[in-house]
């Protein structure tokens, strides 16, 4: 019963998305996926934090400040967290389903309302923010961030959302949509736990716990580098701790944690798992990490060999830390590796023999047999 989501950028997790039935990949920037950050269960119930998750979104996508600022000015926030309002108001009346076209509309019915009273700064302020949105309605290029329907399954086991097509500089928006997307989604499903109270269709009890989500975040460090995106992150393990979501981030490099947000989401993690790293992200993890020199040391001898194991320092919180092995069956490798070189021709391969079949070639792919043939066949 338990659920889990990956946010990737490079397609790697699909082959595992394949042997797990029900699983699906959104492909967010595709022309065919989409998620609408607009989505509430009540237009006419919508809770504070959606209001201040929708104007942090918003500071992202239009922002003009720095990235390591916030994005907007206090005018401006107090302006779209109003419009925001009336937007869920006049879909209560409307039955329209909300979302970035009428938040757009409501700038510009506002900026023509004010410049009509006199108030000319105020309604060039409005004016500037409906301009602003006008690549996220519509037709408008990037729509899919925010005007259009959410076409992901409800009920898929997991969910990988690839974000290559993204461009880069929309990444971390695109990434945070889906975090507050997957919050409320498991959010909506323990309270669903929670109201059948463990009951059989037969009105007998059941004892069972709560279902599990987890979400992992690849370069997670895209939404730790602009404040709006990282202080909702540092928040979603506090948030979300009732709700049985385990937040999984993942990065190259510690380093790229060095900034404010970035410590503190390391503070904020319970336990974290380093592998090999350059010689120059040693020192930097001594400092973050508070390591011992003897510890230095040991993170220093790391390795990695090739479909066989991995060497890393694995800092379990108060339970204790130092290095552990990491073993692979071949089928835990050719379920996970995505070296473009050799793996993937060769998995591509098995998939052809396989008749498409992932399961079949995966049972392939762990048959010395069929790699002997393989080899034959290219000699």
């Amino acid at each position: 019963g338990d659920h889990g989501a990956v946010i990737e950028r490079g397609g790697h997790y699909q082959f595992l998305a394949s042997l797990i039935p029900g699983a699906a990949n959104v492909s967010l920037g595709s022309g065919t996926d989409a998620i609408c950050p607009w989505d509430t269960p009540d237009p006419s119930s919508v809770a504070a934090e959606k209001i201040d998750y929708l104007i942090a979104l918003h500071a992202t996508l239009i922002g003009t400040g720095r990235r390591e600022e916030y994005g907007l000015t206090a005018l401006e926030e107090n302006l779209l967290g109003r419009a925001i309002r009336e937007v869920y108001e006049r879909c209560v009346v409307t039955r329209e389903a909300p979302r970035e076209l009428l938040l757009q509309e409501t700038l510009s019915a506002r900026a023509a309302g004010e410049a009509q009273a006199g108030a000319g700064q105020m309604a060039d302020a409005l004016r500037d923010l409906a301009a602003r949105l006008h690549n996220f309605c519509g037709e408008g290029p990037y729509a899919y961030l925010a005007d259009r329907p959410t076409t992901v399954p409800h009920d898929a086991p997991l969910v990988v959302f690839d974000t290559r097509r993204i461009p880069a500089h929309f990444a971390g928006a695109a990434m945070f949509e889906i975090v507050e997307h997957v919050a409320e989604r498991v959010a909506r499903s323990v309270q669903r736990h929670l109201k059948e109270d463990g009951h059989a269709p037969d009105g007998s009890r059941l004892r069972r716990r709560a279902p599990r989500y987890y979400l992992t975040l690849e370069e997670v460090w895209k939404l730790l580098e602009h404040e709006a995106t990282a202080r909702w992150v540092n928040e979603l393990p506090r948030r979300s701790r009732h709700d049985n979501l385990a937040l999984i981030g993942v990065s190259q490099q510690l380093s790229d944690f060095n900034n404010a947000w970035g410590r503190a989401f390391i503070d904020n993690s319970a336990r974290k798992l380093t592998f090999h790293q350059a010689p120059r992200q040693i020192e930097f993890l001594r400092e973050e990490l508070g390591l011992t020199p003897e510890e230095v040391q040991a993170i220093g001898q790391l390795k990695t060999v090739k479909r066989d194991y991995s060497t890393a320092y694995f800092d379990n919180g108060p339970r204790g830390r130092g290095t552990i092995t990491a073993r692979y069956s071949d089928l835990e490798y050719w379920i996970c590796t995505h070296d473009p070189e050799f793996d993937e021709p060769v998995r591509r391969q098995a998939l052809t023999d396989a008749q498409g079949d992932p399961w079949r070639a995966l049972r392939l792919l762990s048959d010395p047999a069929w790699h002997e043939a393989l080899a034959g066949q290219e000699s």
